[in-house]
């Protein structure tokens, strides 16, 4: 989330306009639309309908060797792209969820195993987030730029899943397409504020704690491939990985006062943490974005690395992780993480849920999903 009304935000909402929540212009109306995707694990053979085209070029947003697919585009009635895992499946730890996604791929596509560790579980229409294995390394992608209910609720349980899976070493989070996560999304948050805010802000508990708690606490090693657009709660989940990896060109942002809330996600703790307390103030406060690159100057990122680049290191350095003293490493992290994190989640939700019910956040999210500059009235 970028404020709209700044010349950064609309830069932003041109950049990303075929991923934001929101009202957004469908794109031409073009049929057989047909494009072979050849990396040096596979060949991906991709039917795509205009519906379920994407920002990058009308075309599939390839990120990883072993991960294939489309950004989202659209939302409610229309389809949003999907990715594959290298043995030709998608892993969904939840079956259910909201209705709207559907396969961007033929289920007759050819595949090569990339893989024999990599679980053979049915393709489901509703994959948010993928689950691959190469080896001892476990790489979770998240299929959507947005964090609606669904998204958090399968990230949430491929954490958990591979937390408790004794043979997974260390573990590798990244997006797709443009987007590590462009953090809530706020076409959904705005249709619960509509049905009733007391509750809307319960995300914050039921989801937003419970993935930050499991990043953090993961007895192995965690890293951030950020391929794109990280921003507000994608945010958080970043900072609560072990190392960060980023993509050039890459924004950051916390975005959380631009739309009339505060910190989540653990930002209050582990931005703090990061980057020194003045310029976590400045960063929460302003709510202005900044680069890669100036995230790397200030120790938030380990390195910054050409996209193409990204998916490669990133295994590389997990694959080093996985090789080493695991349990030490799960000591270390439980002594560097210490008991203030579960404090400061547990204040972000109480915060947030003050915050939900105030006229500056639910008219700041109307003017956001506008296009407008919001008014705050401090009520």
């Amino acid at each position: 989330m970028v404020a709209p009304w700044t010349s950064e935000g609309a830069d932003y909402l041109r950049a990303h306009q075929g991923h934001m929540s929101g009202p957004k212009r469908s794109p031409p109306r073009r049929r057989g639309l047909r494009r072979r995707l050849t990396t040096s694990a596979h060949t991906v053979r991709c039917l795509r309908t205009p519906s379920d085209m994407c920002a990058e070029a009308n075309g599939c947003a390839q990120t990883r060797a072993d991960v294939q697919g489309c950004a989202p585009s659209g939302q409610g009635g229309r389809r949003r792209g999907q990715a594959w895992t290298g043995d030709g499946q998608r892993r969904s730890p939840t079956r259910g969820g909201r209705a709207g996604y559907a396969s961007a791929v033929p289920p007759d596509t050819p595949h090569t195993a990339v893989s024999p560790d990599t679980p053979d579980t049915p393709d489901t229409p509703d994959t948010a987030v993928s689950v691959t294995r190469d080896g001892a390394v476990a790489t979770v992608t998240l299929l959507a730029p947005g964090l609606s209910v669904l998204v958090k609720t399968q990230l949430r349980d491929a954490l958990h899943e591979v937390a408790a899976n004794s043979s997974v070493r260390a573990v590798v989070l990244t997006g797709s397409g443009r987007a590590f996560s462009f953090g809530q999304d706020l076409t959904e948050h705005a249709q619960v504020l509509d049905a009733g805010a007391a509750s809307a802000l319960d995300t914050v508990t039921a989801h937003y704690n419970p993935i930050v708690l499991a990043l953090a606490g993961m007895p192995k090693p965690v890293i951030a491939a950020v391929n794109g657009t990280c921003v507000g709660a994608g945010l958080g989940f970043a900072l609560a990985c072990d190392l960060r990896l980023a993509a050039a060109g890459t924004r950051f942002g916390t975005a959380f006062t631009a739309i009339g809330l505060t910190c989540d996600s653990g930002l209050s703790a582990s931005l703090a943490r990061a980057v020194g307390s003045s310029r976590a103030a400045e960063l929460v406060l302003l709510a202005e974005t900044f680069t890669a690159e100036q995230a790397q100057q200030w120790g938030l990122v380990r390195a910054v690395l050409p996209a193409e680049e990204l998916a490669a290191a990133a295994a590389a350095l997990a694959a080093r992780l996985a090789a080493g003293p695991t349990l030490a490493y799960a000591e270390s992290k439980a002594l560097m993480a210490g008991p203030r994190l579960a404090a400061a989640l547990a204040a972000e939700g109480a915060a947030q849920a003050r915050l939900g019910l105030t006229a500056d956040h639910q008219g700041a999210v109307r003017s956001f999903l506008a296009k407008q500059q919001p008014t705050f009235l401090g009520r």
